[in-house]
C-alpha cells in the first residue's frame, strides 16, 4: 500500500492529492472530481458536477493525513516523484500558458482546478476582464462563472476582500441564454438569502432565475433541465421559508425532489449525474424537516441520506444533528465519532461536536480530547480553544495553561468563522420559525451555541 492509502483520509480523497484513483462509494465530491478528469484528460462530453469544497479543505487533508509533501497552493509545485501521469498531464497543460488553450480547453482546466479546491490559483489564472466578455458565448461565461465561483468560496472564508456579489450580476447581463446565464442568477438568489437575509431581492432574483429555466427548456438536454429546475424549486423554497411559510415552503422542496428523481435514466454517467443532484436536495430535506420541527422526518431522512453515502463525513454530521435537535447524545457521539474517522471535510465541526457531547454526558477527559483534536484541526477555532479550557480547568489538567493563553490569543485576532460571517449556512437556524400553534426554538442548545456550523461544500443552499 502507497504512503497515500496509509490514512482512511488519504485513501478516501486521494485524487485530491495527486490524481490518483479513487476507491469504490466514495463521497460525491470526490466523485465529481473523478468526472473532471475523464473530461479534460480523455475527452469525455460529461456535465458540470455541483459538489464543491471548500478552499481550507487542502489545509484540512494534509492535517489529517499528515502528508506534508502534497502541500502546494500550486499544482506544478508538487514534486515530480509524487505526480500520477494525470497530474503530470494538469502541469503541461498550465506550464505551456493557459492563454494559449483554447476557451473551452481553459474552462475544463479551471473546472478541475477549483474542484481541487485551487481557488487562489484559479482566482489569479483567470483575468477580471474574463467577466467583461461573459457575452462572447457559453464557454466564456462558463470562465468568467469559474473565476467569480473561485472568488467567491475565498471570500467565504476571508481570503479574498476583493470578490462582490456583482460579479455574478455582471454575467447575468450579458451571458447568452441557458445554463451561462441560469448558472450565475442561482448564485444570486443563493448569496441573497445566505449573506443578506434580503427577502425582496431573492423573490426578485428567484423570477428571473426561474424564467430563465423555462425560456431555455426547448434547447436544453433532459437532465440539464431537470437539474436546472430542480436546483430552481430548491432555492425557491427560501422565498416562502423566509415568509414563514409552512405549506410553500414543503411545496416547493416537493417539486425539487420530483424533478432530481425524474433524472434517474439513461447512461452510466448520466445516473451519477442524477445521484449528484439528489444529495443536496436529501441535505435540504433534512434541514426542512428541523426547520418544521418534525424531528422524526428530519431522522428518516438523515438515515437515509446517510446509507446512501456511508463514506461521507457530512451525512454523519448531520445524523449527529439530528440526534443533538432530538435529545439524543449518546447517538449524537456515535455519528460525530464517525464523521471524525471519515473526515475531512468537518473534522473539527464533528470533534468539537464530539466534545460537546462528552461534555453533557459528563465525559470530561474525553471531551478535552476532542477539543484538543478540533484543534490539530483548525488551530483558530475559538469555540473549540473555549471548550478545551473549559473542560482543562474542570479536570485540573495541566494543558489549561495552554488553552488560557490560546483563547487570549484568538480572542485578540477577533476570530471569527467564515460560518459566522456568513451568518451562518445552516439557514433553517437563521429564519423564522414556522406559524405553529406548538412553537419550539431551533437554535441551538446552550451547549452547542457557539458550535461551528457544517461548511457549505456542495455550494448548494438548503432549506
Amino acid at each position: 500500500m502507497s504512503s497515500l492509502g496509509m490514512s482512511l483520509s488519504g485513501w478516501l480523497n486521494r485524487p485530491y492529492l495527486d490524481l490518483g484513483p479513487a476507491p469504490e462509494q466514495v463521497p460525491n465530491h470526490t466523485a465529481a472530481l473523478g468526472i473532471d478528469c475523464r473530461s479534460l484528460f480523455d475527452g469525455e462530453n460529461t456535465p458540470w458536477f455541483w459538489s464543491s469544497l471548500n478552499p481550507s479543505f487542502r489545509e484540512a487533508l494534509i492535517a489529517e493525513t499528515g502528508l506534508s509533501a502534497y502541500d502546494v497552493s500550486d499544482p506544478t509545485r508538487l514534486a515530480p516523484e509524487l505526480r500520477t501521469e494525470r497530474w503530470q498531464h494538469l502541469c503541461t497543460l498550465l506550464e505551456g500558458g493557459f492563454t494559449r488553450l483554447s476557451v473551452e480547453e481553459q474552462v475544463k482546466v479551471a473546472r478541475l482546478l477549483n474542484r481541487m479546491c485551487f481557488f487562489r490559483y484559479v482566482r489569479d489564472l483567470i483575468p477580471p476582464e474574463a467577466v467583461d466578455r461573459a457575452g462572447d458565448g457559453p464557454a466564456h461565461a462558463a470562465l468568467a462563472w469559474l473565476r467569480c465561483a473561485a472568488g467567491y468560496k475565498l471570500w467565504m472564508e476571508d481570503a479574498e476582500p476583493s470578490y462582490s456579489l456583482d460579479e455574478f450580476e455582471r454575467i447575468t447581463k450579458i451571458a447568452p441564454p441557458g445554463l451561462a446565464r441560469i448558472n450565475p442568477l442561482y448564485q444570486m438568489v443563493v448569496q441573497n438569502v445566505k449573506h443578506r437575509n434580503d427577502v425582496e431581492a431573492t423573490e426578485y432574483w428567484q423570477e428571473r432565475h426561474h424564467r430563465a429555466i423555462l425560456e431555455a427548456e426547448p434547447d436544453l438536454d433532459r437532465h440539464d433541465f431537470l437539474m436546472a429546475i430542480s436546483r430552481s424549486h430548491r432555492v425557491g423554497g427560501f422565498v416562502p421559508q423566509m415568509r414563514r411559510d409552512r405549506a410553500g415552503t414543503v411545496r416547493e422542496m416537493d417539486l425539487a425532489e420530483d424533478y432530481a428523481r425524474q433524472m434517474d435514466f439513461g447512461t452510466e454517467l448520466q445516473r451519477a449525474y442524477a445521484r449528484e443532484l439528489l444529495y443536496p436536495v436529501r441535505e435540504s430535506r433534512i434541514k426542512e424537516a428541523l426547520w418544521l420541527q418534525d424531528l422524526d422526518t428530519a431522522l428518516e431522512r438523515a438515515v437515509v441520506h446517510r446509507d446512501a453515502h456511508p463514506l461521507d463525513s457530512r451525512v454523519w454530521v448531520h445524523c449527529g444533528e439530528v440526534r443533538i435537535e432530538r435529545d439524543e447524545p449518546e447517538e449524537a457521539l456515535h455519528c460525530f465519532r464517525e464523521a471524525a474517522r471519515l473526515a475531512p471535510p468537518g473534522g473539527d465541526i464533528a470533534r468539537y461536536m464530539a466534545g460537546q457531547c462528552h461534555e453533557y454526558l459528563d465525559d470530561l477527559p474525553s471531551a478535552l480530547d476532542a477539543y484538543l483534536g478540533a484543534l490539530r484541526v483548525d488551530p483558530l477555532g475559538y469555540s473549540s480553544a473555549e471548550g478545551a479550557l473549559r473542560v482543562a480547568k474542570a479536570v485540573g489538567s495541566g494543558t489549561a495553561r495552554w488553552a488560557e493563553r490560546a483563547v487570549a490569543e484568538l480572542t485578540e485576532r477577533g476570530s471569527q468563522t467564515p460560518q459566522e460571517k456568513a451568518g451562518g449556512t445552516d439557514a433553517y437556524r437563521n429564519l423564522p420559525a414556522p406559524e405553529t400553534d406548538a412553537h419550539r426554538d431551533l437554535t441551538a442548545p446552550e451547549s452547542t451555541a457557539t458550535a461551528p456550523q457544517p461548511a457549505d461544500d456542495s455550494q448548494e443552499p438548503t432549506a
